[in-house]
């Protein structure tokens, strides 16, 4: 096995710049890994103070995949997109992260696909999250798929799918003493939400969650939010699980001024 303190693999970052017509295909993968006392970051695309137009961030095919790894007291990100005080236009966002056949525990941080946005502009956009943990073992650990949070921004025209899966293909998963999160899309802080479609997919499948607190297709609007000739739909499904002393929200909606 391999260990890895600190590893970066396509990390971009646009600090007050204007691109324009910009394509970038992400591919990256690590095999049979060990990260301790990590920090690892794959495909992650962070825009300050910037303009973007017509911007292509990955494709179908493309895609983060970390498998037959462990991971101790590390933090992981996968396909992570944090725009800051920045208009992104007639931008296409794909992100498909893999976490397979892999340990998770003891105060490990893993995010794959998720979206950060404050104080800026998201227009006639498209933003596809495909995320996938399969035969995993979590413990003492948060694991966060799809947390879209959008906070004192406008948002018109956006296309977001977000599919999300704990599966058993390789194995059964075990979730224990953790924080698992897939889906959860929130909106605060005076912003705005105009003619978009949502579309929030999550599943888990052969998972035994003992003592954790996992959260499905969360939606929360709040704060002096303004949502107009939106489509927001939801599907979650949870099979073939043991859940034992966790605290399991599905769908659950919150609207406060």
């Amino acid at each position: 096995m391999k260990k890895i303190l600190i590893f970066s693999l396509i990390f971009i970052s646009l600090h007050a710049s204007n691109v324009q017509n910009y394509e970038m295909i992400e591919e990256n993968v690590l095999i049979d890994s060990s990260l301790i006392n990590a920090s690892v970051e794959q495909g992650t695309f962070t825009v300050i103070d910037s303009t973007v137009d017509a911007f292509v961030l990955g494709q179908v095919g493309d895609k983060n995949e970390i498998r037959n790894s462990s991971i101790t007291n590390s933090t992981l990100m996968q396909g992570t997109v944090d725009l800051n005080q920045s208009i992104v236009l007639r931008s296409s966002f794909y992100s498909n992260n893999e976490l397979l056949n892999s340990s998770i525990e003891n105060n490990s941080v893993v995010e794959q696909g998720t979206l950060d946005m404050q104080s800026g502009t998201l227009n006639d956009s498209s933003l596809l999250l495909v995320n996938l943990i399969d035969g995993a073992s979590i413990r003492n650990s948060t694991v966060s798929q799809s947390e879209i949070d959008i906070y004192n921004s406008t948002v018109e025209n956006l296309t977001l799918e977000s599919r999300h899966t704990i599966d058993d293909g390789f194995s059964a998963v075990s979730i224990t003493d953790s924080v698992v999160t897939q889906g959860r899309f929130s909106v605060v802080g005076n912003s705005s939400l105009d003619s978009s479609v949502v579309t929030l997919q999550s599943r888990i499948s052969g998972t035994v969650i003992n003592n954790s607190i996992v959260n499905l297709c969360g939606l929360s609007i709040s704060n002096g939010v303004t949502v107009s000739g939106n489509t927001i739909q939801q599907t979650c499904n949870l099979n073939n699980t043991t859940v034992n002393g966790a605290n399991l929200s599905i769908g659950m909606t919150t609207i406060t001024k």
